[in-house]
């Protein structure tokens, strides 16, 4: 099991994918780009923040379709978000 914690944003607040623990409650601005595309923000998309492997990362839910995710964290971290943008019909 992977130990990259992976959040969702939801009314300016990170939550869990499960959403039974929020982080950051009323802190997060629509306006922080992906930096993986450097183009979409919270305004327009759904974006995950990722945390693992002595890395951080804001992704746009476009970008977390990519495997991009899977080379800058594990193929798990990958697995989790593609999963969870299935059941959500991201």
């Amino acid at each position: 099991m992977s130990n990259t914690q992976i959040y969702v944003s939801s009314n300016k607040t990170w939550y869990t994918l499960d959403f039974k623990q929020s982080h950051e409650k009323g802190l997060v601005k629509d306006d922080w780009k992906c930096h993986l595309c450097m183009y979409n923000t919270g305004k327009n998309t759904t974006m995950f923040k990722i945390i693992g492997q002595g890395k951080f990362k804001l992704c746009c839910h476009q970008c977390a379709r990519m495997d991009m995710l899977k080379y800058l964290f594990d193929d798990q971290t990958q697995t989790r978000i593609v999963k969870y943008m299935k059941e959500k019909k991201i």
